[in-house]
C-alpha cells in the first residue's frame, strides 16, 4: 500500500480538484525563535540566578527547539513533500486507514462501491488487518476518495482502483 501512488492519483483527477500543498512554516519558525530566545535568556542571566542544572537543561532545550524548528522549516520550504488539499477551499484532506478482517471483505467492497463512507466508518474494525481501506475526505464530507487493499504475500495489494465521491457537483 503506497500512499504516494494514491496521492498521485488524487492529483491527477480531472479539473485539478485536488492539489499538492506544503504545510505552513509558521509553527516551526515560532519554535526556532522560542529556542533562540531561551538560549539568549540563559546567556544573559547573571551567574547564580539559575542553578547550573537548570541552566543546562534550558540550554539543551533551547538548542533542541532552535535546531528542530530550523530543520522542519527547511524541509517544508525545500522538500518535495506536500499534502493533498482541495483546490477550491485550500483545506487539506483528512487521511484515514480503516482495518478489517478478511471475513468482512465482501461487505467492505460492497460498501465502497455504493459510496457509503459513513457506513464504512461504522463497521467493526480489527487490530490485525487483512483488508484495509485508505480514505481521504474533506472536513465537510463533500469530497471523498478511497481505495481498498488486501494483505497478500507480505504486501498490501489494491482490490479496486481509487473511488471518488463528490457531493454537490
Amino acid at each position: 500500500m503506497n500512499k504516494t501512488i494514491i496521492c498521485e492519483a488524487l492529483y491527477a483527477l480531472p479539473d485539478n480538484i485536488v492539489v499538492k500543498r506544503r504545510k505552513g512554516i509558521a509553527l516551526p519558525v515560532i519554535v526556532a525563535v522560542v529556542g533562540v530566545a531561551v538560549l539568549v535568556a540563559v546567556a544573559l542571566l547573571p551567574d547564580g540566578t539559575l542553578s547550573s542544572s537548570l541552566a543546562s537543561v534550558l540550554a539543551v532545550a533551547g538548542v533542541a527547539a532552535a535546531v528542530g524548528g530550523v530543520a522542519v522549516t527547511m524541509v517544508r520550504l525545500f522538500g518535495k513533500g506536500g499534502v493533498p488539499c482541495l483546490r477550491d477551499s485550500g483545506k487539506p484532506l483528512e487521511a484515514s486507514e480503516l482495518s478489517f478482517d478478511k471475513t468482512q471483505l465482501r461487505e467492505v467492497l460492497d460498501t465502497v462501491e455504493r459510496g457509503d463512507i459513513d457506513a464504512l466508518f461504522r463497521m467493526k474494525e480489527c487490530s490485525v488487518a487483512s483488508v484495509v481501506v485508505v480514505v481521504y475526505r474533506s472536513h465537510d464530507g463533500a469530497f471523498t476518495a478511497c481505495q481498498p487493499f488486501e494483505y497478500a504475500e507480505l504486501e498490501y495489494r489494491p482490490l479496486r482502483g481509487l473511488k471518488v465521491f463528490e457531493k454537490n457537483r
